[in-house]
């Protein structure tokens, strides 16, 4: 993926420059799903890729853990090392189940095209069935939380202030998502 190839680039410039260098390569961040939170709320865990695709999992707390100990490490303990970052692999459905666990109600993946970013009509069908399943739930709030998440998520991540090329990278990453998950790295570094 293009965004990989950069962080690829970065990565050998900071190797051919001679500065002691650690690369941390974090997976999918758990709370990349906060932007989704009223939807969870509603029982439904919307994301513009296929819910049976594996992503490799790390909360950004223990990635800036982990950071942490290594600048407080002496430079040549982690210097040149290359780090993956991952805490388990999981399929959306396996999150959804896992935020319904945890908030006592059902909680449902659902796949939004990967070209949504781009044009939000393609979500509709998504948000319709979204909604439908929320009109089923056995709160009277939950079709309200859909209806802010719908608000909150109309420009998630400040996506119409991106440059074409960056919307454009998006989609393409997550219709690769879509495609082939993000299986973890190594996941014995991260303990």
């Amino acid at each position: 993926m293009f965004h990989h190839q950069e962080k690829g680039r970065v990565e050998d410039v900071f190797r051919d420059s001679g500065i002691p260098s650690t690369f941390l390569r974090a997976s999918h961040f758990m709370q990349n799903y906060l932007d989704f939170w009223e939807f969870v709320r509603g029982k439904v865990l919307p994301y513009p890729s296929s819910p049976d695709s594996v992503m490799g999992v790390v909360d950004a707390e223990d990635v800036s853990e982990v950071g942490g100990r290594i600048m407080t490490a002496p430079v040549d303990e982690h210097a040149g090392q290359t780090y993956d970052l991952s805490t388990q692999e999981l399929t959306r459905h396996e999150m959804a189940k896992i935020w319904g666990d945890v908030l006592g109600h059902k909680v449902s993946a659902l796949r939004l095209p990967p070209g949504v970013v781009k044009n939000p009509w393609l979500g509709a069908r998504g948000f319709g069935v979204a909604l439908v399943r929320s009109l089923r739930a056995t709160t009277i709030h939950a079709p309200l939380q859909i209806a802010r998440g719908l608000a909150q998520s109309s420009n998630a991540k400040g996506v119409r202030s991106w440059p074409q090329e960056s919307v454009d990278c998006y989609v393409t990453m997550m219709n690769y998502y879509d495609k082939n998950g993000l299986p973890a790295g190594d996941m014995a570094v991260l303990p």
